[in-house]
């Protein structure tokens, strides 16, 4: 009678139902054990039921539920209890005999029933339906579709949980809010042993190989890995909710008294701790507290296990007993190496000579007809070696970085790096390593190259993925990763582990959905968690839609997938035990240079000119995009270019005159008058027309004996009280400093000897004299110019829809007639007032660099050459044009930098320079494109960040200043932005701090938020009153001079100032060709130049 189905105990109550219209009992019917009566049998043979009761009925009948009733005569309604049958008790009521598809068809349509029967359950404080007993009764509903909120309700009363955790109707409309909230609801619970003396020796610091004393946090997650790998761990492979003792599943609708058999989870998961907690330490810190220990065979496999042992002596004499214990512990892969000192060598040499492999069929990777298999020839089995080494596949940008973490936290740990597949070590080289690192692409070509089956045909004792965020979108990783036999131990290493949240991309939108596929491509193809390993398809319909529809528990449902993979802490239990140095993030807002105001107004009469003749607005967007760069780069326009604008303007006007001398002309007059002004500005400004036209960043340059080569190649003169500055571009400055030394004395030249080696004299001589007027030099000069020109127009190509009208009206005729006065830039003197300028300021004998056309560029150098002696900088950027005026100063003033950037510049490359910046002192500033502060790289030798215009995102902005401000920074952190007052990036930079303000988020590009957009289009002209051209006005100085003439390292010393490693492409060193005028010649110009005979005495 304890397991019948009549006893309620037994039984789960669902609910209580409403019925009106009941017939009248007889009598009173047999008294039920929860204190009701048990319904007549005679109800649920009727034949016109109401549609629930019907449903009822059929429950009823197949035994999935049993029920109970009372009547309450005042009201007329009678109250039916539903209980459900647990499965346990149910399956021994149904008939041996039927087939599986029957069985399946009763589950289908007994859930159907079921769901249909929630709409009219009594739910306390919603209002409920009644439900009427025959079908003839009128006015009330008799059918009803279960909503989403009215299930929750049910699932909150079922369970008697109404503040259980569901995901928010915020969360649910901001994908990113979802997934962020549930990854920050995982909670660190620690399971492993503390007793374990692996785990002590992690608590202690007594880790062999580990030279960094690892955080507590950063011990609790190297043990808790240690557990994850070591412990067979299960899991509940389906949704179940505990409710009143039973374990019901809300997808299925089904309750069970016991839980379901569990599965069993990946020896792994996936390390998800928060940018700049030191996931790379961490991860070597496990291998080296795991080292040497092996691999073991899979189950599946275990029977081939001993025909691939040490074979007996051929002589029939049975094998020395060290050897029998030997091949015993390759077989269990016991970590012997971590006790070879206690060891004699004897045994040393027997272990070690014993490699343990077990024999895998050949199965392809394509699923074929048995007929195809049966016609196709067999392959021999595979012999798949154990090992004790960990795979680590990287990207392609970041290998260099984990070897240079690698030599920094561990010691005497045996790393091989795959450099390409020529490299490939042997498989010895292989089995007796620790580590073995190899990119993404690498990995590519090492398994699809016959070449290299001996690395194909290794069981890992651990496979790591480095920023694994990407597994998910890459196929052709996850089929070489996804192998269920090629390692032990699998972990993903990733502080978001979906790709989206990185906010990274911005090439395509942000997709929660897409993301969380992917996360379940990690869970089952690579993690091997079932059920999603054989069945991908249920991880969409167990996780993601009960997470996404909002159901009751599918937030916490997700949690707890999670939970059984993911390792992090949260941010407060780790600032608990640690405690990073302060960060101070500052904007400094800049009074913009003469040249600055410039650049700024005509890029607002661009965007208005655009905004007038461009219909699809193709070009306005484009030039939004440009933003970004135009307030550091003083050159982004020339003659050319505002030529074309004034003709588009007179176009513009002349197919509009009549429009425009129209009686509401207004607005139409005031705009274009702003449009002419910035342009009539630029035109007559002559010394920004001289310099637009090299598109070179301008420098001024101040030498009071007026016979410097720099100051007579300056034109023109800028002259204040007796003082005269002269103008020059960076590349003629940066080659004059390459060509002198501090005295004026060329000795690039002493080194140029002919081809029988004898000095050429005339040559140096006349060098000597002037070596401005090389026609080498200029030449190289002038295509460099046009090359420059040829970027920018391939890059910001001319809108095509522009107006190229023959009949034209002069801007300035019109503003005339309509009674508007435009002024040209003035002379006169000057306005701006700097200390240099000061009569009893010490004036140089020698010729000085005293300031830039870029008041952030004379800023930033001003900063640098104060702190480049105690502090390392980053200084990151948007735009390659900036980027380039940065590096040209930082070169003319001394400052030794190196380029972190993907445009022409090798990750290989990359690594090496990244790895010297941290690593040495060799290099102080480091300039960084801001879209390849990717994940993982660590930086924190840098203590100094300058951000030469505000980012638009703030998520990517965190991301970069995290390169410096992590794990492992043990100085405060300065992060200064840089921001032109009064221009269109204030406005930029205020509405971007708005939005974060408001916690909105913020959109993909400018162009996209409507309210910046249209303070664009109405920004007004920046003011240029009280600055006059031809003054020291155009000066934007530094807080002192710096020598014109300082020692420049040539191109051998900077090579040899770079860090090396194995696996770097070799440069070949230049080979320096003499000619006629002493000069090098380049391939780019033998087609150009014409080569003079010259004698030694011209």
């Amino acid at each position: 009678m304890n397991d019948s189905i009549e006893n309620l105990n037994n039984l789960l109550l669902l609910g209580v139902i409403f019925v009106t219209g009941h017939p009248k009992l007889p009598c009173e019917g047999e008294s039920a054990p929860d204190g009701w009566n048990w319904p007549p049998s005679t109800w649920f043979r009727l034949t016109n039921l109401s549609v629930p009761l019907r449903e009822l009925r059929y429950l009823y009948d197949t035994k999935a539920i049993r029920v109970t009733c009372t009547s309450t005569p005042l009201k007329q309604l009678l109250s039916l209890r539903i209980y459900l049958v647990p499965e346990e008790l149910r399956v021994k009521t149904q008939p041996k005999h039927l087939y599986s598809f029957a069985l399946q068809h009763m589950h289908d349509k007994r859930k159907s029933a079921i769901s249909r029967l929630i709409p009219f359950f009594y739910i306390p404080g919603k209002q409920t339906p009644i439900v009427p007993f025959y079908r003839t009764s009128l006015g009330v509903i008799t059918k009803m579709v279960t909503s989403e909120e009215r299930l929750n309700s049910w699932l909150s009363h079922l369970c008697n949980d109404p503040a259980k955790k569901t995901a928010s109707r915020d969360e649910l409309e901001s994908g990113k809010n979802l997934l962020m909230s549930l990854y920050e609801s995982v909670d660190f619970v620690p399971q492993y042993d503390l007793s374990d003396p692996h785990v002590d020796a992690v608590f202690s610091g007594h880790v062999d190989n580990l030279k960094s004393e690892l955080y507590p946090y950063q011990a609790e997650t190297v043990s808790q890995m240690m557990h994850m790998e070591e412990t067979p761990r299960t899991a509940v492979s389906a949704r179940y909710l505990s409710v009143k003792g039973f374990f019901f599943h809300p997808e299925d609708l089904v309750a069970r008294k016991e839980l379901p058999e569990t599965t069993g989870l990946s020896r792994g998961g996936i390390l998800a701790e928060n940018m700049g907690l030191g996931k790379t330490c961490i991860c070597l810190a496990l291998i080296c507290a795991t080292r040497k220990s092996m691999a073991t065979v899979p189950a599946q496999y275990s029977d081939t296990l001993s025909e691939t042992m040490m074979k007996l002596p051929g002589n029939g004499k049975i094998s020395q007993l060290k050897v029998l214990v030997a091949q015993r512990v390759a077989e269990l892969g016991a970590p012997w190496g971590l006790y070879a000192d206690r060891l004699s060598s004897s045994c040393v040499a027997v272990l070690s000579s014993i490699r343990c492999t077990f024999l895998m069929p050949d199965i392809p990777r394509v699923r074929v007809s048995s007929r195809t298999a049966a016609s196709r020839e067999q392959k021999p089995p595979r012999r798949i070696h154990l090992s004790a080494t960990t795979l680590l596949v990287c990207p392609d940008s970041l290998p260099f970085q984990w070897l240079t973490e690698t030599k920094k936290h561990t010691e005497n740990l045996k790393v091989i790096h795959v450099s390409s597949v020529d490299k490939a070590p042997d498989l010895d080289t292989v089995l007796d390593a620790d580590l073995v690192i190899i990119t993404n692409s690498i990995l590519k070509e090492v398994f699809s190259n016959p070449a290299c089956s001996h690395i194909q045909d290794i069981r890992w004792k651990r496979l790591i993925v480095d920023e694994g965020h990407v597994v998910g979108n890459n196929n052709s990783i996850l089929d070489i990763c996804g192998q269920e036999w090629i390692a032990e131990c699998r972990w993903v290493v990733s502080g978001t582990p979906t790709a989206g949240l990185t906010r990274l991309d911005t090439t395509t939108l942000f997709d929660h959905k897409s993301d969380l596929q992917k996360l379940g491509r990690i869970m089952g193809e690579f993690l091997k968690i079932e059920p999603w390993s054989s069945s991908p398809s249920s991880w969409q319909q167990s996780v993601v839609k009960p997470l996404l529809a909002g159901r009751y528990d599918g937030f916490e449902h997700a949690v707890r997938v999670l939970s059984g993979v993911l390792v992090r802490h949260q941010i407060e239990d780790v600032e608990q035990s640690t405690r990073l140095p302060p960060l101070y993030n500052d904007v400094v807002f800049l009074n913009p240079s003469f040249y600055d105001r410039i650049i700024a107004n005509l890029y607002v009469s661009n965007i208005c000119l655009l905004n007038l003749v461009d219909e699809k607005k193709f070009g306005l967007k484009n030039l939004l995009r440009r933003l970004r760069g135009a307030f550091v780069v003083s050159t982004n326009y020339e003659t050319r270019d505002i030529q074309f604008f004034l003709d588009e303007l007179s176009a513009y006007i002349y197919e509009n005159r009549v429009a425009l001398t129209g009686p509401d002309n207004e607005n139409d007059a005031r705009l274009i008058k702003k449009i002419f002004s910035a342009l009539n500005y630029a035109a007559t400004s002559g010394n920004w027309l001289q310099i637009a036209g090299t598109q070179e960043m301008p420098f001024f340059v101040e030498d009071e004996t007026r016979t410097s080569r720099a100051f007579q190649m300056a034109n023109p003169l800028i002259v204040r009280d007796k003082r005269e500055y002269g103008i020059i571009g960076g590349a003629p400055l940066t080659y004059l400093q390459r060509a002198a030394s501090e005295d004026e004395k060329l000795d690039l030249w002493t080194e140029t000897k002919s081809k029988d080696g004898t000095p050429l004299e005339g040559v140096i001589k006349e060098l000597s004299d002037d070596p401005l007027f090389s026609s080498r030099f200029w030449t190289s000069y002038n295509r460099n110019v046009d090359n420059k020109r040829e970027r920018k127009d391939k890059k910001n190509p001319a809108v095509k829809n522009f107006h190229h009208a023959k009949q034209k009206i002069s801007p300035e005729e019109y503003l005339e007639s309509v009674g508007l006065k435009v002024e040209s830039a003035p002379t006169g003197a000057p306005q701006n007032h700097h200390s240099q300028l000061e009569a009893d300021y010490p004036v140089s004998d020698k010729p000085t660099i005293v300031g830039t056309g870029s008041s952030k560029l004379s800023y930033l150098v001003s900063k640098t050459l104060v702190l480049v002696k105690d502090h390392k900088i980053i200084v990151f950027y948007e735009d390659v044009d900036s980027a380039v005026a940065v590096a040209e100063a930082f070169e003319a003033v001394g400052i030794k930098h190196l380029i972190y950037t993907t445009d022409k510049v090798s990750k290989e490359r990359r690594a090496q320079y990244l790895a010297t910046f941290e690593a040495t002192d060799n290099f102080q500033v480091l300039l960084m494109n801001i879209n390849a502060a990717a994940h993982g790289l660590n930086i924190t030798s840098a203590s100094w960040v300058f951000f030469l215009s505000p980012v638009w995102r703030r998520d990517i902005e965190a991301q970069a200043i995290k390169r410096a401000h992590r794990i492992g920074q043990k100085s405060e952190v300065h992060v200064e932005t840089l921001v032109l007052q009064d221009t269109l990036e204030e406005d930029i930079y205020r509405r971007r701090t708005e939005i974060s303000d408001a916690n909105d988020e913020t959109p993909k590009e400018m162009v996209d938020d409507d309210q910046l957009r249209e303070t664009l289009l109405n920004y007004a002209l920046t003011s240029m009153e009280n600055l006059h051209k031809g003054t020291t006005d155009e000066v934007a100085f530094f807080d002192k001079p710096v020598p014109l003439y300082i020692k420049v390292d040539k191109h051998d010393q900077f090579e040899n100032s770079l860090v090396h490693f194995e696996g770097l492409p070799v440069r070949k060193k230049r080979k320096k060709t003499v000619v006629a005028d002493g000069f090098a010649s380049s391939k780019r110009s033998k087609g150009n130049l014409v080569k003079k005979e010259t004698t030694a005495n011209r």
